[in-house]
């Protein structure tokens, strides 16, 4: 037997890629599919759109409001998130109240892709896929030779 949700929203979404529990018991979403970052409440069933989908973000353009593809949510602290935009290649920082605080500039180390893992300095962390890929970057083929 399933145990019975503990709420149910009116709200339906089409490709979610993870959720973060804010303090206050909102929870923080982005839905892939959609392209949207989102704020939704279980109590009430209230959702809140974040930022502004963009068709294109140039690497000038440091609006962290902005956002092409939201792709995933990270906790950085208390009142800090991170939304990681697979579209833009980079990585936005929130506050739990909804409000963008900048970008995150990282160079780019095994590829463009962004890390899904930081720590409280900010600090990116990523796989190395290289090995199990094969070749010096990421996707290169192994060509085998013979003797």
């Amino acid at each position: 037997m399933l145990d019975k949700p503990e709420a149910t929203l009116s709200h339906t979404f089409q490709q979610v890629s993870n959720v973060v529990e804010l303090p206050d018991g909102r929870l923080a979403m982005a839905d892939v599919k959609a392209r949207s970052f989102l704020f939704l409440n279980p109590s009430n069933g209230e959702v809140q759109e974040l930022g502004e989908h963009a068709d294109t973000i140039w690497p000038p353009d440091s609006l962290p409001s902005r956002h092409k593809i939201p792709g995933f949510v990270l906790r950085i602290s208390a009142d800090t998130l991170a939304l990681v935009d697979f579209g833009a290649e980079r990585t936005t920082l929130w506050t739990v109240q909804g409000q963008p605080l900048g970008v995150i500039n990282r160079s780019p180390v095994g590829g463009h892709n962004q890390p899904l893992n930081y720590d409280a300095a900010l600090n990116g962390y990523k796989e190395d896929v290289r090995s199990v890929m094969g070749g010096l970057e990421p996707g290169d083929e192994v060509r085998s030779t013979t003797a």
